[in-house]
């Protein structure tokens, strides 16, 4: 499916990080001596912090299941009880030949004081077989205790030829056709970020000129909460606190109308580029969740209720 093209390009193993050159080594040094069992990834949306933390996850011997590999949305688990059990999950090794156990929280600044404050101890001395991995755009966020127990690593936001490399490569698999113009304006409106000139590919592959590609753009926010949301209700995949979460961050500058158009034209880009009939049947069905206009009196349950359409029909 080509709204997947952020999962199909996603790096699986040091190699295939964009960017980040110096950062890679480290992690490596650090994953070949088993110098550390916490690590704090901080910088930008978009440039690799989870990514990575898979990829240590992986180095060290964790396996990709989900009782080993565990990743968490601070932002719809911030209470003290949400990590008292998974303390108490990770005293125990998982199946599996490496008994390893890796736990991923992103928007970690997201966590309540209390909730900090609970982990404290298990941070001091995990268990031989944990992994800890913390994700965060602000890392200021992050109770000093906390960053003083990890090794920390800032992400930068990716250069332009780095993220034109990654294009090209993307664009040959996939028998994609930009026109230069093209090609140069999604690297621009990328910003650094990887992730976003992958969502912006989606959006703008059958562009005939800058002319349309910039107006397909627009039709979608920068705010990376729009595309995530857009990604979770294409792939049908998304639980409904995240969707509520990425909801609250858009609230901020945008309406439910807005938000509404938003979501229409990137199932209309995706319906245009459907390749079985089973993908543009689920395209338009999705689609007309989102088809009426909103009343501006009603405020935001309109838009509820498409995205529960959306995701709960089938």
């Amino acid at each position: 499916m080509t709204t997947n093209l952020i999962t199909k390009y996603r790096p699986n193993n040091f190699a295939d990080v964009v960017g980040q050159q110096n950062t890679v080594k480290s992690l490596q040094g650090i994953c070949r001596r088993g110098d550390s069992q916490i690590f704090l990834f901080s910088g930008p949306p978009g440039v690799g912090k989870t990514t990575l933390a898979r990829i240590v996850a992986k180095t060290f011997g964790v396996e990709n299941t989900q009782s080993a590999l565990i990743e968490i949305d601070a932002a719809s688990k911030t209470g003290v009880e949400d990590m008292r059990q998974l303390q108490e999950l990770l005293m125990y090794r998982p199946f599996g030949d490496s008994g390893k156990r890796a736990l991923i929280i992103d928007e970690c600044q997201r966590l309540s004081r209390n909730a900090w404050e609970s982990l404290l101890k298990a941070l001091e001395d995990p268990p031989e077989h944990v992994i800890w991995c913390f994700c965060t755009t602000e890392p200021t966020k992050v109770p000093p205790a906390v960053r003083t127990r990890c090794s920390k690593f800032e992400l930068k936001l990716v250069s332009d030829q780095d993220l034109s490399d990654l294009l090209d490569i993307v664009c040959i698999k996939e028998k994609i056709e930009l026109p230069a113009n093209v090609h140069d304006l999604l690297i621009k409106e990328a910003k650094g970020s990887p992730r976003q000139l992958l969502s912006n590919l989606v959006i703008v592959r059958t562009a005939k000129n800058k002319k349309e590609a910039a107006e397909l753009l627009s039709s979608v926010t920068d705010n990376d909460a729009s595309f995530q949301l857009c990604q979770y209700i294409v792939n049908g995949n998304g639980s409904w606190s995240t969707c509520m979460g990425l909801i609250n961050k858009l609230e901020e500058s945008a309406n439910a109308e807005s938000i509404r158009l938003l979501i229409v034209n990137y199932l209309g880009s995706c319906l245009k580029n459907a390749k079985t009939n089973d993908q543009a049947g689920s395209f338009l069905e999705k689609l007309d969740a989102f088809s009426n206009p909103y009343n501006g009196t009603e405020g935001i349950a309109p838009l509820l209720l498409s995205i529960g359409r959306a995701l709960f029909s089938e």
